[in-house]
Formats: C-alpha cells, sequence, structure tokens
C-alpha cells in the first residue's frame, strides 16, 4: 500500500511538471513594444522661445526670465 502511494505521489509531481514545462512561452506584442516606443520617443517638435535674461533655464540652453513652449497638433 505504502509502495503505490508513493508511486501514485511520484506520478502527481511529473504530471505537474510535465504541465509546467508545457506552457507556451509569451511573446511580446509587436503593438505593445511599438507603444512602448512612441512613449520613449517623446514629441516631435514643439517650438519653444526663450525671452530675457533672468534665472529661470532656457531648454535651449542658458538662462532667461520666460520660456514659451507652444502647442503642436502634429
Amino acid at each position: 500500500m505504502k509502495r503505490k502511494s508513493w508511486m501514485l505521489g511520484v506520478l502527481f509531481v511529473l504530471v505537474i511538471l510535465v504541465s509546467y514545462m508545457a506552457k507556451p512561452e509569451k511573446t511580446q506584442n509587436d503593438l505593445l513594444l511599438m507603444n512602448i516606443e512612441a512613449l520613449a520617443a517623446g514629441e516631435d517638435y514643439v517650438p519653444i522661445q526663450c525671452i530675457g535674461t533672468g534665472t529661470v533655464d532656457c531648454p535651449l540652453g542658458g538662462k532667461t526670465k520666460f520660456v514659451m513652449i507652444g502647442y503642436s497638433l502634429e
């Protein structure tokens, strides 16, 4: 009886291992990768204009008084 229980336990473990190993690998969807790439790229061109001399950092370089950033619909 002990031998039957032991063999049944081994068979159960083998079935679990085989079913775990037979799972297909999850592949990343192309659409998901394109979305990640688009989010990482940021905006194409946004017009920036730095006005005056002051303590505000201008994205174009240097210090300025005002930074005006326009919106682009493209």
